[in-house]
């Protein structure tokens, strides 16, 4: 929590534990009058408090974060594995952290494509017929497209989110 902000709470939390006091052991008419006068303090408060929190975000990883669609669903990209299979891809995308990093990616759109070509052919049909082995390829296509596009993981893609349709021998 920010600092500037833990005695203004604490100040908000007494007011209220004060309001609440006067409700139990007054009449209620002096104690809508305080409250009445209370109200105007805890708006200064509010107002006071959000200026402190500005630019402070709890989610602020969630907050600028952007999608952005490498394959779009529906267009079944297929790539050759090494041992004479193919995987199907509905769709990939990635959660970047900027448009610099949509633009890299969008400007070097073929060299990835070729980079993907060359990572699935070095994957076997059993590697991508289990959750440890999807995450893997996750990561290592995240890495990949962040090399690709000079950035790393704080300013380029953060996560790699991936339908893979099929996984089928040729044979």
């Amino acid at each position: 929590m920010n600092q500037k902000a833990q005695p203004i709470l604490l100040i908000l939390c007494i007011v209220l534990t004060t309001i609440n006091t006067a409700i139990l052991t007054t009449n209620f008419i002096t104690a809508q009058k305080f409250i009445t006068r209370v109200d105007k303090l805890i708006v200064q408060m509010t107002n006071q408090l959000m200026e402190t929190m500005e630019g402070f975000n709890v989610n602020q990883p969630q907050a600028t974060s952007k999608s952005y669609v490498f394959i779009p669903s529906g267009t079944y990209t297929t790539f050759l594995l090494k041992d004479k299979a193919v995987v199907v891809i509905d769709s990939m995308s990635f959660a970047v952290e900027s448009e610099v990093c949509k633009t890299a990616i969008e400007r070097n759109r073929d060299k990835i494509m070729d980079a993907l070509m060359t990572l699935f052919m070095r994957k076997s049909k059993i590697e991508l017929s289990t959750p440890s082995g999807i995450e893997a390829l996750k990561s290592q296509i995240k890495d990949t497209v962040n090399r690709i596009i000079g950035l790393d993981e704080s300013n380029g893609v953060k996560e790699v989110y991936l339908y893979i349709k099929a996984v089928s021998g040729t044979d």
